[in-house]
Parts: C-alpha cells; structure tokens; sequence
C-alpha cells in the first residue's frame, strides 16, 4: 500500500489505534509518535484535521526533526510528503518497537484514538517484557526468608557445592540488600501467587464436562501438576497405552510445560492457561518472545535469567535454546501437529492429536490385548461378547487404528500398533 492509499484508507476508518490526524505540527506529535512506537505502530498525517480533510501543510521538516529529539530514545521513523490536490501532506510512519519510549520521561501507549500515560504496574510489565528489567531480580516489597522453604534452598545449593550460609544466598540473589528476591518465591515458595499476582497455572478441561483445577506452589510443582493434569485428562485410549510412543510426545509436552512457566512475564497478571479439549492442547503463557529471538532463531535470552539458571543447574534445562526445536522434533514423526503462536503480549503453543472415542466394550477389548490375548476366541472368553458382536467391534477398532489385524482365518490375531 503506498502513502496514497495508505492516507484514504485513513481518512476512511478515521482516526485510531494506528492513525493519528494533524492539522499542524506541534509538540503533541511527540507523544503519539512515542505511543504509536510502544503499541503497535501507526502513522501520523500531517496536514489533514480531525475529521479527515486534507488542509495541507507549508511547514519546513526541520521543525518536525527537532519535535522529535524529545522522544527518548528515538524510534525508527520514516517522514515522505504527498501531494493531494496541490495539498502538501506530511506522513511518519513509526515502527512498533521493542523499546520504551517516553516524552519528558513519562511513557505512552495508544488506546483507541488516544495517548494514554503508563501506570506503575503496567510500565514494569512493558519494561520486563522488552528486558529492560528483569523481574526475577527485582526484591519482593512484603515476603520475608520465613515464606520459602528452607529444605528446597538447601538442597539447590547442595546440589551446585555451595555450603549454606548467608553470602551464598546473596550470590545466589535468593537473597538480595536483605530482601527476598521474585525468584526465590517462584523457585522456594509453595505461595508465590500471594506475592507475584497470577504465578500459578489455569488448567481447564472440556471433557463430558467442564473442570477447572488452579495450579499453585513452586514453578517445578505448577509444571508437575499441570503435566499430570495433562495426562490424567487426555482420550484414556493414549493413556493405556495405544502408540504410546507417538501419540503422546511427553518430552514435547514437558518442555512447552517449562518454556511457559520460566521465560513467561511474571509482571503480566496473567497465569499459564492450558486448555485441553477433544484433539486439541493449548499451553498459553503471557509474555512473547525476547527482542532478537524468533521461532527460526530461537536464542538462549532468558527473560528470567535466574529462574534459567537454577533449571539448568537442577539438570531441567539439558540444551540452551533448544526448547521450540525439542517440541516440534518431537512431534513431527508422531500423528501430533503443533503450532507456535508468538504476539506482542504471549506465546502460545497449540498440539492437535488424535483423538478416540471408543466404548465401554472397545475398552475391554483393548484391556484383553493389552493382557495378551491376540486370537478371537481368547478375546472372547474376556470381554463375553458373541463371536459375530465381537468382530464387528474388532473390525471397528482395526480401522480407527486402535489395533492392528495380522495372518488370515484360523490364524488370523490382533495386537497393539508398533
């Protein structure tokens, strides 16, 4: 879309969470340039009002320039001019950035049509999100050392060869200036949630019937809990054991598991949400990606680089960086799909797979091939089914892929997939 087209599409939506409209131009600019950069981007027409009529505009570049050495730091801006009807049109196109950018030290974001100042909370989950801080670093305002436990503290650091003592808890920043440290609740405290708002796991079930379980403690006991809730949850077929090996990529489910809980956002209120329904798993963690790192060049930049040590030092972490290629290695020769979704404010990995929906009796079959009864008659005498019910079922089963049919006639057995 070139500059023309760009500004009739403008003046046809109106002004928005990417268009700003300017008459002139004026230090206001400043602001939706700097919100413009801390959202989404946008563009900003100089020379055209509020309601979207071309009035043009006579004035030099230079006083635009100089407006603009007021944002600090400067975003990545591109300024042409457009003739409409002998009309002389301004336009900055502002690239969404991945830095903070603020005007008299004070940062904005674009909501609607409007600049709106960050507050507090929001301005260090931006920070964290773009590394500017690293929320596993920062001191807790209320935990005291009495809310971890000591047990857990003690055996990391016996693991790594350090005695415990107080300097090893600061070189650690479980301790930092006498305050207890974001990591250390996440890593030590079973309540973290009552001091790190939204440190917990969200596992929803749509099964027969809905069911929701909040999943709470250490980040190792939400990863735990919700890969048993994961498990316990999926078509019960897999869990018995049906292509186990394909079927059920554990390693892949693990490390979506722990790539959510240690490099999500912890200054996002959100939790980890998994949502596990018939033939799909989504694990969704609020926070995207680091600055540099994409899904084809998936770095080693923790966003919590303490919370990644200590996983790496426990032996949960085996290769740095490597977590995105675990899972879609992993999945790629099973009958799984997986999709990597990665937006401005989360991650979100999607799994589709197989699902089974076998009966009561489909079951007792499965269970009789399992316990090695491969022939009709022994399978039979098992489940109590009349031979002519029980090779309909069989030959059912046999085509969902559930069991594999071998040899012809008498000789004729069926067994589990390889």
């Amino acid at each position: 879309m070139d500059a023309l087209e760009a500004l009739l599409e403008a003046v046809k939506q109106g002004e928005g969470v990417e268009v700003e409209f300017k008459r002139r131009i004026t230090r206001q600019i400043a602001h939706d340039i700097a919100a413009f950069a801390n959202t989404r981007g946008g563009k900003v027409f100089i020379g055209v009002d509020d309601g979207g009529k071309v009035v043009g505009t006579s004035e030099k570049l230079e006083d635009l320039y100089q407006i603009l050495q007021s944002i600090k730091p400067l975003p990545r801006v591109e300024v042409s001019e457009l003739w409409v009807e002998e009309k002389r049109v301004l336009v900055v196109n502002v690239e969404k950035s991945y830095k903070l950018h603020t005007v008299g030290n004070v940062a904005y974001v674009r909501i609607g049509s409007v600049n709106r100042p960050l507050e507090l909370a929001e301005l260090l989950e931006k920070a964290s999100e773009i590394g500017m801080v690293r929320f596993d670093e920062l001191v807790s305002a209320s935990a005291t050392y009495e809310d971890l436990d000591e047990r857990q503290i003690k055996a990391y650091l016996k693991a790594i060869h350090l005695p415990f003592s107080q300097k090893s808890l600061e070189k650690l920043q479980i301790v930092k200036g006498g305050k207890i440290t974001n990591s250390a609740l996440l890593l030590f405290s079973h309540h973290p949630h009552l001091f790190i708002h939204g440190a917990y796991v969200d596992f929803q079930y749509y099964g027969k019937a809905f069911e929701r379980r909040i999943i709470e403690g250490t980040i190792l006991e939400q990863w735990e809990g919700a890969y048993q809730a994961i498990l316990e949850k999926l078509p019960q077929p897999l869990i018995l054991g049906i292509k186990h090996k394909i079927l059920v990529p554990k390693q892949a489910l693990r490390e979506a598991l722990l790539n959510a809980l240690i490099h999500r956002n912890y200054a996002d209120t959100s939790p980890v949400l998994v949502i596990l329904s018939e033939g799909t798993l989504k694990i969704k963690n609020p926070g995207s990606f680091p600055p540099g790192v994409t899904l084809e060049n998936p770095l080693h930049k923790p966003r919590n680089p303490l919370i990644s040590t200590f996983m790496e030092k426990m032996g949960y972490m085996e290769r740095l960086g490597k977590g995105i290629e675990t899972i879609f290695s992993n999945t790629r020769e099973a009958k799984w799909g997986v999709v990597v979704n990665v937006k401005r404010d989360s991650t979100e990995v999607l799994f589709t797979y197989p699902h089974y929906s076998l009966e009561e009796r489909e079951l007792k079959v499965l269970e009789a091939v399992r316990n090695g009864l491969t022939n009709a008659s022994q399978i039979e005498r098992y489940v109590q089914l009349p031979r002519r019910t029980l090779l309909r079922v069989l030959g059912r089963m046999v085509e969902k892929g559930v069991l594999v049919k071998k040899g012809k006639g008498k000789n004729t057995i069926y067994t589990l997939p390889d």
